[in-house]
């Protein structure tokens, strides 16, 4: 399993495992069942693992773009 698809599986784990948790503090909190933003937990948890996964991609190609001038200025 490549390092990408971990991330994504572990971020659905995480969101599988807290909406639940989510739903019933917000049902405590309010009195009553209703949908809300407790429902995001699950979407929000593999936005958060693409945008990680991204900006490790980011910091690797900027890494290697100042590795390349460097090299090139000697």
């Amino acid at each position: 399993m490549r390092r990408k698809e971990r991330l994504h599986l572990i971020a659905i784990i995480i969101g599988l495992a807290m909406t639940p948790v989510a739903v019933q503090s917000a049902y405590v909190a309010r009195g009553y069942y209703a949908v809300g933003g407790e429902w995001l937990v699950l979407p929000l948890s593999l936005v958060i693992s693409t945008l990680i996964e991204g900006l490790k991609a980011k910091v690797k190609e900027e890494k290697h773009e100042t590795t390349q001038i460097n090299s090139k200025q000697f």
